[in-house]
């Protein structure tokens, strides 16, 4: 369902697959990231992506369809903050949260 997200979400002509994966025309997107500046900039190159794929970026989760947090782990409070993050914006609206960063990737594979 993320590879039908980032299609839908940037691609100019929608595949009816993915059109069928969710209802919305424009999404509602909230971006959010911890960390380095590195995160900073990929969330900034991202809103401005999904702006010109027609999309909104929304300011509270609660409003959002989709919400990408982009997380970190380079220290162990680093770490303990994504987890905290991603626990608290699943409260906020527990259907939309796609997580991404380094958090995110470690704890993928620790599951394998």
């Amino acid at each position: 369902m993320l590879f039908c997200y980032h299609q839908w979400l940037f691609s100019q002509t929608k595949s009816s697959r993915c059109q069928s994966a969710t209802s919305f025309k424009t999404m509602r997107v909230f971006l959010d990231q911890l960390g380095c500046r590195l995160n900073f900039s990929e969330n900034s190159s991202l809103a401005g992506r999904l702006s010109a794929a027609g999309h909104r970026i929304v300011g509270r989760p609660e409003d959002a369809h989709v919400i990408v947090l982009n997380t970190c782990a380079v220290t162990a409070q680093a770490a303990r903050k994504s987890r905290q993050a991603s626990r608290h914006l699943h409260k906020r609206n527990p259907n939309a949260l796609i997580r991404t960063g380094v958090t995110a990737g470690l704890e993928q594979l620790l599951e394998h």
